[in-house]
């Protein structure tokens, strides 16, 4: 098949934009993939192949590495699977053996019309990363990769952005029918404290998609409540790991990174919960791994007011790191910290790289870890444990556990409790590790997620594009020559030399 593909790629601090890179790899083993993303991945990657080719004859190659920001650092060579071009009609070049063509995403329309794709797959999310994918995924329906279960915040955001009001309150009120119709109303004046998580605004996504991939089995049982008529499916998040990893000597300091993603609303806690910890461990470190607000360096910055100046001293703030780069990270760790709220109920790829490195985690307790053996920090009981027969005859233990749960509602005092434990307790941090790491392998490799992958391409080509519903917003499915129609009509003139 021949497939278009819209995502947002590295350097984009999205989750998505390494994941990507990653599917991309394997969809080139067998279709012809052509990518496209926004301008401003696209000239980077541009940038990595070098010098300035006929193709690309104004991209100017920068000399060196180091003159690239450290978020643009060239991609592993196993990750130079695109190739940059232009669209140039029939003279456009192939791409090489083993790798997709990547075009700027406004490009794609000269390529359909040129030839036609057999399927289109755009990977969404509830970030301004997402934002150039949402015009393409409502004109020319394909394979939305969900990501992430609450696309309100970025839809939002774009259309005020834009000042187009009153399309947002169309999609709101297409996306949540039987809402109070003045409730888009608390959005657009931008009220401070409002509710968030409670409008998700996946209707008009999922119902105009020939399929739909979720990566979480309890997400996909929701969304085929909320929407029966819609191909849903369910595929992995898997990321790559050490196929052999060696369990490394216990650092002498207990170290704790912080994970994220959306790290920075949950720094005051566990600033706090970590000060705890230098009570009793006065060599303790604290490193923040995804805090975009502050520069990497030292992290008495990071730290609140009230905490003391020691505690800050030990908080080393290393700014963004990209997935591929967590490992080295990691491996320093005695802990991982990934509790992070709101939830949009994504399958967090940081998350999982903790587990990949044999790590403890402590995740926020909620509705998409429900299925897994969690344990919380004050009792050190088993959370969601299973109710089957084999339950009663062989019930689980806490050496069962996958990692710690805590209640978002007292977070600090159950993040606190849960790291002065696992400071002392080298058993259970043991224990957690070996889980952690059996759980990635059973669950969440890369190679589970590549044949989840293969198949849901299959499967959604034979899907019939979905009919229109009639009450769809109107202005997600305009050409764009709405304006210059009316003009023409009004001046007399023809206008089948639009149409098509």
């Amino acid at each position: 098949m021949r497939l278009a593909w819209f995502s947002p790629l590295p350097p984009a601090r999205v989750e998505a934009a390494g994941l990507a890179v990653a599917l991309i790899r394997q969809a080139v083993s067998s279709h012809v993939v052509d990518v496209f993303t926004s301008d401003e991945y696209w000239l980077p990657w541009a940038r990595w192949t070098g010098a300035p080719t006929p193709d690309l004859p104004y991209v100017d190659a920068r000399s060196t590495r180091r003159s690239i920001p450290r978020e643009e650092a060239s991609p592993r060579h196993a990750e130079a699977t695109l190739a940059p071009s232009t669209w140039r009609g029939p003279r456009t070049p192939a791409a090489p053996a083993g790798h997709a063509r990547l075009f700027r995403a406004w490009e794609f329309l000269f390529a359909e019309q040129h030839a036609a794709y057999d399927l289109k797959v755009y990977q969404m999310g509830n970030d301004r990363a997402h934002d150039f994918v949402w015009p393409y995924a409502f004109r020319w329906p394909g394979l939305v990769v969900l990501h992430q279960a609450d696309l309100h915040d970025a839809r939002a955001r774009r259309l005020l952005h834009l000042a187009r009001p009153a399309d947002y309150r169309q999609e709101f009120a297409f996306n949540h029918p039987g809402i109070n119709p003045r409730t888009p109303e608390y959005v657009i004046a931008d009220v401070p404290d409002r509710p968030t998580g409670l409008w998700p605004m996946l209707r008009a996504i999922v119902r105009r998609a020939r399929g739909v991939l979720v990566h979480n089995r309890r997400l996909l049982e929701d969304l085929r409540e909320q929407f029966p008529e819609s191909p849903l499916r369910l595929m992995t998040a898997g990321i790559a790991g050490d196929a052999h990893l060696v369990p490394p000597n216990e650092p002498t300091p207990f170290v704790v990174a912080a994970v994220g993603p959306r790290l920075v609303p949950r720094l005051p806690s566990l600033v706090r919960a970590f000060a705890a910890v230098v009570r009793h461990h006065p060599d303790a470190r604290l490193l923040l791994l995804d805090d975009r607000d502050t520069a990497p360096g030292a992290g008495p910055a990071a730290a609140p007011p009230d905490v003391d100046a020691r505690v800050g001293a030990r908080i080393e703030a290393r700014g963004y790191v990209p997935d591929a780069a967590l490992a080295p990270h990691l491996a320093e760790a005695s802990v991982a910290v990934a509790v992070r709220w709101p939830t949009w109920r994504e399958t967090s790829t940081r998350w999982l790289h903790a587990l990949a490195a044999g790590l403890p985690t402590i995740v926020a307790d909620e509705a998409n870890l429900v299925d897994l053996p969690l344990i919380e920090p004050i009792d050190w009981t088993l959370l969601h444990t299973r109710e089957d027969a084999r339950a009663v005859l062989d019930p689980p233990t806490w050496r069962d556990a996958v990692a710690v749960a805590v209640d978002v509602r007292r977070e600090e005092t159950m993040v606190r409790q849960a790291l002065l434990r696992l400071a002392r307790d080298t058993e259970l941090r043991a224990v957690l590790g070996t889980n952690a790491r059996c759980f990635w392998e059973a669950h969440h490799t890369e190679s589970r997620m590549h044949a989840d992958l293969m198949e849901a391409l299959e499967w959604c080509a034979e899907q019939p594009e979905p009919a229109l519903p009639l009450d769809f917003p109107p202005h997600l499915t305009a050409d764009g020559t709405t304006d210059m129609r009316r003009t023409l009509e009004e001046l007399g003139v023809v206008t089948d030399v639009l149409s098509g």
